[in-house]
């Protein structure tokens, strides 16, 4: 059993980028990830595997929305997850290109996404954990990064529970309760923004649980029906999340 970690045979090409485009081997298996990928990472990845150009374009210049696009060699899959702003204080949105073949799964984003560069981190210095993310194919491992993205999301709604804790009880209990108007507005507009993510994310891995059997073999099925039920758990918080704010901005007035 082999472990590789080596630049790609055509990174040279992109030398300003070199460090931001790394490939992990794995038996037969191959996973490439491209963080902040360039014009030239781009130009490359289609010259190796023949990728539809509009699918690079919504790499560069991100989709407006997750989908899934069906080819005869590959899965074309874009994902969008929240990430915390701390200077202002919001949720902007991230995007997760993924390209995934018979025997290759190829990742591209922005670099925000922990979830993704920690496991890259852990299966290019550990053999162990190569075989826990890899499995027996390139699908298996899509499916442990997804889910590990959708589980991260799950302390971003912790935290703004704690803040409507803490908003309610300087309406409720505070001796002398000082107007909530701007951490409600704050609050209600981060609920929105993880709602707008969430809402089409839930069709399109509904859609991937029965895509492509090359690409994801029917075992994995139940798999990828343990994220939408990630994404439906999000989902209901979030709706509770919405009803309490909306509640307390009534009271608040």
């Amino acid at each position: 059993m082999l472990l590789v970690v080596r630049p790609l045979p055509f990174e040279q090409q992109t030398t300003k980028n070199q460090q931001l485009m790394q490939e992990i081997k794995f038996k037969n298996n191959r996973w490439i990830n491209v963080v902040q990928p360039t014009e030239d990472d781009l130009v490359a990845l289609k010259k190796k595997y023949k990728f539809h150009e509009l699918d690079l374009e919504d790499v560069l210049q991100e989709s407006p929305r997750p989908k899934i696009d069906e080819y005869e060699k590959y899965l074309f899959i874009v994902l969008q997850f929240p990430t915390y702003n701390a200077r202002h204080k919001r949720f902007d949105t991230e995007q997760l290109s993924i390209f995934i073949g018979q025997n290759y799964i190829i990742t591209l984003h922005d670099g925000n996404l922990t979830e993704i560069n920690k496991i890259f981190e852990k299966c290019m210095h550990s053999l162990r954990a190569k075989r826990t993310y890899f499995g027996e194919s390139t699908g298996y491992l899509l499916y442990e990064i997804i889910s590990a993205l959708f589980d991260s999301t799950f302390p971003i709604t912790d935290r703004i529970q704690i803040s409507l804790k803490r908003i309610e009880e300087e309406i409720f209990e505070s001796r002398h309760p000082k107007d909530q108007l701007f951490n409600i507005m704050l609050i209600k507009k981060n609920i929105i923004t993880l709602r707008k993510i969430m809402l089409p994310q839930r069709s399109v891995i509904a859609a991937l649980e029965h895509k492509q059997k090359r690409f994801l073999t029917e075992n994995l099925i139940i798999y990828f029906d343990d994220i939408v039920d990630q994404i439906e758990k999000l989902w209901n918080i979030l709706e509770a999340q919405k009803e309490i704010i909306e509640s307390l901005e009534d009271t608040n007035e």
